[in-house]
């Protein structure tokens, strides 16, 4: 993309991959949040926002076997920690 004389190859895989996780993933994770809100509180669905980053490390390890480092394992911990704080009160 940022190479001067690189070319675009454009497949019908690519193109639909992308439609794929624009109108399946984003749409569903979209629909799925919004019930969630209704059914519960905000302040307690959205903090689960914050395992994306938990979830991208862990494929990562799972499926490229990429090592955890220390501190994504912390993060990891004080994600879920949060979680349980939020949603129970203590």
């Amino acid at each position: 993309m940022l190479e001067p004389r690189g070319r675009w190859h454009v497949t019908v895989a690519a193109v639909g991959s992308v439609l794929y996780l624009g109108a399946v993933v984003a749409g569903l994770g979209f629909v799925v949040f919004v019930w969630l809100t209704r059914t519960y509180s905000p302040s307690r669905v959205n903090v689960f926002v914050f395992l994306s980053p938990v979830f991208g490390v862990l494929f990562g390890w799972a499926v490229l076997g990429e090592p955890i480092s220390a501190p994504q394992a912390l993060g990891g911990l004080a994600v879920a920690a949060g979680i349980l704080l939020v949603n129970t009160g203590r």
